[in-house]
């Protein structure tokens, strides 16, 4: 069965695959969020092995 992702997962991962040299914080201003809210799904894929 395929992973469920939540809009917000969805949207960093283009963002990494789109732009994989910038930061945390760049990502953050682009979404509107938080870094600290990107860097939370950012470590949460990263343990699930998206």
């Amino acid at each position: 069965m395929a992973p469920v992702f939540e809009p917000l997962d969805l949207a960093v991962l283009r963002l990494i695959a789109e732009e994989p040299r910038a930061g945390v914080r760049e990502y953050a201003r682009r979404l509107g969020v938080a870094r600290a809210t990107v860097q939370s799904e950012w470590t949460s894929c990263s343990a699930s092995a998206c």
